[in-house]
């Protein structure tokens, strides 16, 4: 059973030892969490961890979100990334946050009150993010993650890929709704999309490769988790060709939790 001072101690050791890009204090039974760019959130579980993987999605501090921008959240999980980058993009920008577990949006709707409610600024979209738009299968809540099931990749250790016969049984199984990135601009009449965020548990391949126009016309940067495995190779791994044939500039990094960036103009080096 945790107590305020075993929690107040972990947050002094991540405060200072860990990373100087965020702080987190344990305060009253929650979670406060204060980056260096200004956002304060409050959470009722240990941020901790989806706070370092920010981090990584924005090139350890080479990318920013700034005022106006529109962000999609695929995967959002519980929020974290969405809530940051509302505050970060503000009033005149958007943030769609794409969560296809039942589960996970109640856990967010939560959340959501914990820290004064929505952001009128924040899309909520109970799907996931695909090749193209419809329904499939989905296991949900398979050792702390979801995924969408699309039987032909071999399970990881999270279970974030499964054929039916593998971890998932039948009662795991749910069917969502799923949608491309342009019928996403489409439905919401994007006139810019600045920045995808993805962690879809090994989908991220047919999500890219479903993306069309998207990549030639609004030109976003992609940050997407990439350590999943597919046919024994990391999504890494096929990646870097799909982006390529679109003339994107590809790299991979961060590998406490490994990030594939995607930017339509090349890197600083």
């Amino acid at each position: 059973m945790k107590t305020s001072f075993t929690e107040w101690l972990r947050c002094t050791k991540h405060n200072l030892l860990d990373r100087p890009w965020f702080k987190v204090f344990y305060r009253s039974g929650l979670y406060h969490v204060h980056t260096n760019d200004g956002v304060h959130l409050k959470f009722p579980h240990n941020p901790f961890q989806p706070f370092l993987e920010i981090w990584g999605y924005l090139k350890e501090g080479e990318w920013r979100l700034e005022a106006g921008m529109n962000v999609l959240d695929a995967g959002a999980y519980l929020g974290e990334f969405s809530l940051y980058a509302a505050a970060r993009v503000g009033p005149a920008g958007r943030v769609f946050l794409m969560e296809p577990d039942p589960s996970n949006l109640k856990r967010l709707e939560e959340i959501f009150v914990i820290n004064g409610g929505r952001p009128a600024n924040l899309e909520v979209i109970g799907a996931g993010l695909w090749e193209e738009s419809g329904s499939l299968e989905f296991a949900a809540g398979i050792n702390g993650s979801s995924t969408l099931n699309i039987g032909s990749a071999e399970a990881n250790e999270r279970g974030s890929l499964h054929r039916l016969d593998e971890k998932i049984s039948r009662a795991n199984m749910l069917t969502v709704p799923v949608m491309s990135l342009p019928d996403l601009v489409h439905t919401y009449q994007l006139a810019r999309l600045d920045f995808v965020k993805m962690d879809i548990e090994g989908a991220e391949v047919e999500a890219v490769e479903g993306a069309g126009f998207v990549l030639s016309r609004y030109k976003p940067k992609f940050a997407i988790a990439s350590y999943h495995r597919r046919a024994g190779k990391r999504t890494a791994d096929f990646l870097p060709p799909i982006f390529q044939a679109s003339n994107y500039f590809v790299e991979s990094g961060f590998p406490w939790h490994l990030t594939t960036y995607a930017s339509p103009i090349p890197f600083p080096r």
